[in-house]
């Protein structure tokens, strides 16, 4: 049992959420497509482009579609055509860049967070990845609770977490969503903290390190992206060290991530949660 393993030489876990604990990409995909609609007043299909979004804050997710749009996104030269009426009628809108993406985001967090809101019925929210069943009988078994370092809003993540009736493993004030990474950017001028930065991971891991009975050593991160994966080559030596576990969650993923990290020490790649616990 690699997590076993992990727990008893000294590690504390942290996981990514989204399409690595629970399918979220369609509750994603409407939240944007609606913040764009209510805000630049445009229909924008955004599905195309989930592999170049995916795991962004809700900040760079906007700036990454202006940019497609533009034709100024890495290894995309040409603009999109179909995204032109969203940069037209962003450019439209008054104030600076920056307020114009803040009240998009504003609206986009609303959309998502309703949409897992109290009024939904339980079977209406986001699906449990599979065997993740699996993964937190192990873990209630054991005893033990897990941190989550998100690139989503902490209330987002939060809301699906306690009612999925999972915070017992997942405890909601071990959440570090994007309000929090947002905060820090903040008052760090120049730096962004989102993943592929440690910042997230290591704050979730602080707190679950506070939970446990014995001294903690190493962070055992479990995620599903290009990002999860920069995590662990971004890590300082002066951090607590950080081993990753990787389930792609999509057919492309599955092929590309390996080949990138070939040979890349402290990366593992898996094919379902259950593997880290059988």
């Amino acid at each position: 049992m690699i997590l076993k393993n992990l727990l008893d030489s000294g590690a504390c876990v942290v996981c990514d959420f989204d399409n690595t604990l629970y399918d979220t990409s369609s509750f994603h995909v409407k939240s944007y497509q609606g913040a764009l609609l209510a805000v630049c007043g445009v229909e924008v299909d955004i599905r195309p482009y989930k592999l170049q979004l995916r795991g962004k804050s809700n900040r760079d997710v906007v700036l990454a579609l202006l940019a497609i749009a533009r034709g100024k996104y890495p290894l995309r030269s040409e603009p999109a055509p179909e995204l032109r009426p969203l940069f037209e009628a962003f450019d439209a809108l008054p104030g600076t860049e920056k307020e114009k993406v803040a009240r998009i985001v504003e609206k986009r967090v609303e959309f998502l967070v309703e949409s897992v809101g109290e009024s939904v019925p339980v079977e209406n929210l986001p699906q449990e990845m599979k065997v993740l069943g699996e993964l937190v009988a192990f873990l209630r078994k054991i005893g033990t609770k897990c941190g989550i370092a998100s690139a989503s809003p902490g209330d987002f993540v939060r809301t699906v977490i306690r009612r999925k009736e999972t915070s017992d493993i997942f405890p909601l004030d071990f959440v570090i969503g994007s309000e929090i990474i947002e905060k820090q950017e903040e008052e760090r001028p120049g730096e962004r903290l989102a993943k592929p930065h440690p910042f997230s991971v290591l704050l979730s891991a602080g707190k679950a390190r506070e939970a446990m009975s014995s001294p903690c050593h190493l962070v055992a991160y479990i995620g599903d992206s290009d990002e999860d994966c920069g995590v662990i080559p971004n890590a300082s030596e002066e951090d607590m060290p950080i081993v990753g576990f990787i389930i792609p969650s999509s057919k492309e993923t599955r092929m590309e991530l390996p080949r990138k990290y070939r040979g890349h020490h402290g990366l593992t790649f898996l094919h379902t949660l259950a593997d880290l616990v059988r």
